[in-house]
């Protein structure tokens, strides 16, 4: 069986800052040099990232696209925790786009916290 590709996009920035850029400042005595700021915070990313990877885990909310290489009947998505899933969209054999319905298409389970997310594609055969 050969591995699916599987590529992550981030599509927004995350909105809520777990640690802002005056504590970052006030911690580590650069209150009132505001020439530091686009390097704080862009430690403050990096770091978040870095975390993020190491633990396997997001560490601030944000949006995803998740492109595959084919169409599997089970998608795990190992960006966790998923709090919802917007869309499921492929290109047809003809080369339009399609978008499946969530519960008559598909279903997910999001609830577990400590693995990868499952989506599970159902489709009608038509049989």
């Amino acid at each position: 069986m050969s591995q699916q590709l599987q590529q992550y996009k981030r599509t927004t920035t995350p909105t809520l800052v777990v640690l802002s850029l005056d504590d970052i400042k006030m911690h580590v005595g650069a209150d009132g040099y505001d020439e530091y700021d686009s390097l704080l915070a862009t430690l403050r990313d990096r770091a978040y990232e870095a975390v993020g990877k190491r633990c396997k885990r997001e560490i601030q909310a944000a949006t995803w696209t998740l492109t595959l290489d084919s169409f599997p009947a089970e998608i795990l998505i190992d960006k966790v925790p998923v709090a919802s899933i917007t869309s499921v969209a492929y290109t047809d054999t003809d080369g339009d786009a399609q978008t499946l319905t969530a519960v008559t298409d598909y279903q997910t389970d999001l609830n577990s916290n400590d693995g990868p997310a499952t989506t599970t594609a159902m489709f009608d055969t038509g049989v």
